[in-house]
C-alpha cells in the first residue's frame, strides 16, 4: 500500500504542474517534453514496482478472497446453529477486518491508475496555442500503455475490480445456498 500511495503521490506531483502550466499557458515545447520524460520516468518506476509486487499481489488477493470466502460459509453455519454472542462478535469484527483490508489493498493499488490517468483530463485542457507535438506524444504515450499495477498481467488494479470481486464472492455464496451445501 505504500508503493502504490507513493507512485500515485508521484502522478499527482506531474498533474500539479501540468494544472498550473495550463493555468499560465506554458506554450514552451522544452517544458513539454521535460513533462513527457518526468512522466515516462514515473511509467518506467510503475513498470519495474509492478515486476516485483506481482506475486505478492496474487497471492494477496487470493489470501483474502479465500478467507472472506470461508468467512461467509462459516457464517452461514453460525446464524443457522446455536452460537453465543461473543461468538457472532468475533465473526462480524473479523469480516468487517478482512473486508476493510482486501478494500483498501485494491484502492491503493487502484489509485496509482487514477492518479495516471487523471493527467489525460488535464492534456486535454491545453489550449491549442500551448498544444504541441510533446503534448501530442505524452496523450499517445497514456492511451497505449496506461500506468497500472497488475497481478502478474492476470487482472489490472483498477476500482472496478472491487465491485467484480464482490460479485464474485455473492455469487459463489448464492449457489451454496441455493444446493443447500450448509446444512
Amino acid at each position: 500500500m505504500i508503493i502504490c500511495t507513493s507512485l500515485a503521490e508521484k502522478y499527482r506531483q506531474i498533474n500539479r504542474g501540468i494544472a498550473k502550466a495550463i493555468k499560465t499557458n506554458v506554450q514552451n515545447i522544452a517544458f513539454w517534453k521535460k513533462v513527457r520524460q518526468d512522466y515516462g520516468s514515473v511509467f518506467k518506476l510503475c513498470q519495474a514496482v509492478d515486476d516485483h509486487i506481482s506475486n505478492l499481489l496474487i497471492l494477496s488477493f487470493a489470501n483474502n478472497i479465500l478467507v472472506i470466502l470461508v468467512q461467509l460459509y462459516n457464517s452461514i453455519k453460525l446464524l443457522r446453529g446455536n452460537s453465543s454472542g461473543i461468538d457472532r462478535v468475533h465473526f462480524i469484527y473479523a469480516f468487517l477486518y478482512i473486508i476493510c483490508r482486501a478494500t483498501a489493498v485494491a484502492l491503493f493499488a487502484a489509485s496509482v491508475n487514477e492518479e495516471g490517468s487523471a493527467t489525460l483530463k488535464h492534456l486535454f485542457n491545453v489550449s491549442t496555442e500551448a498544444y504541441n507535438v510533446e503534448v501530442e506524444k505524452l496523450l499517445q504515450q497514456i492511451y497505449v500503455d496506461p500506468p497500472l499495477i497488475t497481478g502478474k498481467r492476470f487482472f489490472y488494479l483498477k476500482k472496478p475490480l472491487i465491485m467484480h470481486i464482490a460479485v464474485a464472492i455473492v455469487s459463489y455464496e448464492l449457489i451454496l445456498i441455493q444446493f443447500k451445501v450448509i446444512t
